[in-house]
């Protein structure tokens, strides 16, 4: 998922500060280190609380050999164990949003799902089914720290 899709909701100004934006650049292998942390940071300004976000973009499900729909939203064990150590590291909670379909900038479906709920590169679309967004407005509880 571009992280356009991600700006167009509008997510700063009065209640939220964008504290980091990474892109996932590099050249032949070489790339910052920084491209192992989540996308996005955002403090919710009220209450000062911090949380980060990663993005993912997929086209479709891909059907498995048991006849289960899932998709590879991590691309590697590797990237949710840095996801991982970055929510420990900086003790703030880390969001996967995940675009289905469509284009990278308007996907068809969105699931957003916190990062301990995802402890596998393969998530199952009956799994991913919970945390379906039903519409396009994102709503952080710093009480419970949780974005839906």
């Amino acid at each position: 998922m571009r992280l356009k899709t991600m700006s167009s909701v509008s997510l700063t100004g009065i209640f939220f500060r964008l504290k980091d934006m990474r892109s996932d650049k590099g050249i032949k292998g070489f790339y910052p280190e920084s491209n192992n942390y989540p996308d996005l940071v955002l403090e919710y300004k009220p209450s000062s609380s911090q949380f980060a976000v990663e993005c993912k973009w997929r086209a479709d499900w891909w059907r498995r050999e048991d006849g289960e729909e899932s998709i590879d939203w991590a691309g590697g064990d590797k990237k949710i164990q840095n996801y991982n150590e970055y929510a420990e590291k900086n003790n703030i909670p880390v969001f996967v949003v995940i675009g289905l379909g469509g284009e990278p900038d308007k996907p068809e479906k969105l699931f957003v799902a916190p990062l301990n709920a995802l402890k596998y590169r393969y998530a199952k679309k009956s799994y991913l089914e919970k945390f379906l967004k039903k519409d396009s407005n994102f709503f952080f509880d710093h009480k419970r720290m949780t974005l839906r």
